[in-house]
């Protein structure tokens, strides 16, 4: 199979996905777990991809954060964000190690260290964190948009397309729906709920 075949067949994954999420959200991360199988059945063909994905954990808050435009990511989205970047993608971009390490909590799979590395950023000049009534949401700095595309635009194509697609998925969902989707998908991941689903 040439890179053709496989771009196309990733292509066709790519329509069928934006056809399946004007449908409910909470089936709708099922889509992603078939993007990832997928994803996974092309890790073998990874040395025919144009370029080699290769990003560090800055990076890949970079990349992903850089499809929204500068929007905000309220803290319920950056942690379900980088929690399916990490469950579905990482095989393609981190050789198969994860970025973070999430646990169940009260609202789902959460690691500290997504806020910690946010900071970081911050501190660096790529994201902008934002006071809003009782948490604190992110975004990146027009520095950040810049460095963030540019990272994006170094993925391999399939990955770029999911990150974009993962990344509008978890800013359109209510704060309710996306908590719900994702314990339908990892029901794993909500033994120890605050929130009642």
């Amino acid at each position: 199979m040439d890179i053709i075949n496989v771009d196309k067949i990733i292509q066709s994954m790519i329509d069928k996905f934006k056809q399946l999420s004007k449908k409910r959200y909470s089936d709708v991360l099922y889509i992603f777990t078939f993007y990832n199988d997928l994803l996974y059945c092309i890790k073998g063909f990874a040395y025919m991809f144009e370029r080699r994905s290769k990003v560090d954990r800055k990076q890949i808050i970079l990349a992903s954060m850089s499809t929204g435009n500068c929007d905000l990511y309220s803290p319920v989205q950056v942690q379900k964000l980088f929690f399916l970047i990490d469950k579905n993608i990482t095989g393609a971009i981190n050789n198969g190690s994860p970025f973070f390490n999430f646990e169940p909590y009260n609202y789902g799979p959460f690691d500290k260290t997504v806020y910690t590395t946010l900071e970081e950023l911050a501190e660096e000049g790529f994201i902008e964190m934002v006071s809003q009534e009782t948490w604190t949401s992110y975004k990146l700095s027009n520095k950040g948009q810049k460095a963030g595309e540019e990272i994006l635009n170094s993925i391999a194509s399939p990955v770029q397309e999911y990150i974009k697609n993962v990344s509008q998925f978890v800013r359109k969902l209510s704060f309710s729906e996306l908590i719900r989707s994702i314990y339908k998908a990892y029901p794993e991941m909500k033994v120890n709920s605050a929130f009642q689903y």
